[in-house]
This record gives structure tokens, sequence and C-alpha cells, in this order.
């Protein structure tokens, strides 16, 4: 999550619980929240959706950009929802901060 934190913020994202810089660590539902909340930043400021899909034996995520329209998808598998999201959401903040250098 740390990573994610510090990607976040490069590309512009200042809205994480206070918890997190006490101690750079969120109780699991703080986390799972500040991922949504992520997710939801990332779809209105920067026109991404972070898709989570369910596979047979797991879950994957696919990245969809709006404008210009360019889809991305995983071929990985994770097993929790939340490792999906927190793995989406971690290559859209790369890809951002890639584009703003």
């Amino acid at each position: 999550m740390k990573l994610i934190v510090e990607l976040a913020e490069k590309a512009g994202y200042n809205k994480f619980h206070p918890q997190w810089f006490e101690n750079n660590k969120l109780d699991p539902k703080t986390e799972l929240l500040e991922l949504v909340l992520l997710q939801k930043w990332i779809r209105e400021e920067h026109n991404i959706d972070v898709i989570i899909t369910s596979q047979l034996i797991g879950y994957g995520y696919m990245i969809y950009q709006r404008y210009p329209p360019k889809n991305i998808t995983n071929k990985l598998i994770f097993q929790t929802y939340e490792e999906a999201l927190k793995e989406g959401i971690r290559e859209v903040l790369i890809y951002k901060n890639k584009s703003l250098e």
C-alpha cells in the first residue's frame, strides 16, 4: 500500500486517512475504503475505470481509459477482490505518473 500512496500523491491525490501518515499502515477495513475512494478519484479525475473481473479461480482486472479509448486487460489471477483492485490501481497510477513526466 505504501507504493500506492506514494504514486497517488505524485499524481495529485491527497485525501488519505490521517491514520496512514501516523504509522504507514491502515487496518484492513480502512485500507479497502481508501482503495475505493482512490478508484473513484481515478475514474472522475482521469476518466479511467478500474474494473474487477471474476474468474473461475479468482479475480482479475481490466483498465479502461475513456479518452482516448484504450483497454488494458490483466492476465494475472488474484485470490481476492481486494488484491486485484490494489494491483489495478497501482498499474493506473504508474501509467499516470509516466504520462506526467
